[in-house]
């Protein structure tokens, strides 16, 4: 693939070279270098891997993607480019180099402290027994049609995730379903994907100190931006941090899922929107069984209408069915 098909949608200066350099392969890790490869130099939290940018020239790399300034004397014959952040161009420029396979499938994020690989793996379960094929990714691994690969991260790095999701597409699915952590969200590896639908689960005190989160108040924020990178938002707002989580929110949120104490209220208003109603009821079953207790199903507008007692999943009337047909 030519450069400047890679570079597609990323802001960028040509600081030498030309955008007609063909590129087998992108890499950001230096000891892979080798001809007809273009190595993306990352500021990390332990290491500035511009550093190494001299060395990947030396092994014959094709073009070098920077964020700051290096000396470049050394290496008149590679083509260098300059980006404003190296990791949102990597995400941006994995995805133009396989084909941006999350937009040829439906995309579900689930975020939240607690129960993202539960909740995941519950929307799997819901999803496959209605025929959909789901690839999965999160802390316990990939899965898809049958097969399982390891992770590094709960969220991959962007370069893996987007190969991961061609995977999925050529493999044969038609959902990618994924847990999306506050690292994945903040170093840009979900740069470019645009989910349908977000899910949110809990929030506490988690990934605070050094090269993760400043302060709780950042943490949250950064969960948040789930929600404003998808079409529809699943959320627990019983969570006493959801409206702060939710602010700036531009997806679009037909229910809620209430929790008070033992009593849990599902509301909805999806008309047939089969997949939501999925999305919802693996969500609610997660939420209702780390609660505590059962669910049981009445008929009600608004949360005040529920039973008192018991965990309850309530309908709105017209519905038809429970939320999980």
């Amino acid at each position: 693939m030519k450069l400047e098909q890679l570079m597609e949608g990323v802001p960028f200066t040509l600081v030498q070279g030309s955008l007609d350099t063909e590129i087998a392969d992108i890499i950001y890790d230096s000891r892979k270098a080798a001809p007809g490869l273009l190595f993306v130099c990352i500021v990390g939290t332990q290491r500035d891997s511009h550093a190494f940018a001299a060395d990947c020239a030396a092994k014959g790399v094709s073009a070098l993607v920077i964020q700051h300034d290096i000396d470049l004397s050394a290496m008149p014959g590679v083509t260098v480019v300059k980006v404003e952040s190296s990791r949102y161009a990597m995400a941006l420029m994995s995805g133009n180099l396989f084909g941006n396979p999350s937009r040829q499938m439906t995309m579900i994020g689930v975020t939240g402290t607690k129960g993202k690989t539960t909740t995941t793996h519950m929307i799997k379960s819901v999803l496959e027994a209605a025929g959909k094929k789901v690839g999965m990714i999160g802390t316990n691994g990939i899965y898809f049609m049958g097969r399982h690969q390891e992770t590094a991260n709960t969220t991959p790095e962007s370069y893996e995730l987007q190969k991961t999701f061609r995977q999925f597409l050529d493999a044969g699915c038609d959902v990618a379903l994924m847990e999306v952590s506050s690292q994945g969200l903040m170093m840009d590896r979900v740069a470019g994907v645009h989910y349908d639908i977000g899910v949110f689960t809990n929030l506490s005190p988690d990934h605070i100190g050094p090269g993760e989160h400043k302060t709780f108040e950042e943490y949250r924020s950064w969960k948040g931006q789930l929600f404003r990178r998808c079409d529809v938002g699943v959320v627990n707002i019983d969570d006493e941090n959801t409206e702060a989580l939710l602010e700036g929110y531009t997806c679009h949120l037909p229910a809620q899922l209430f929790l008070h104490g033992r009593r849990g209220a599902f509301l909805h208003d999806l008309g047939n929107g089969k997949l939501w109603r999925s999305i919802f009821a693996a969500a609610s079953l997660f939420l209702l069984g780390h609660n505590g207790g059962t669910a049981d199903y009445h008929t009600a507008d608004k949360a005040s209408e529920c039973p008192a007692a018991g965990n309850t999943l309530c309908r709105k009337p017209g519905n038809q069915h429970p939320p999980y047909t």
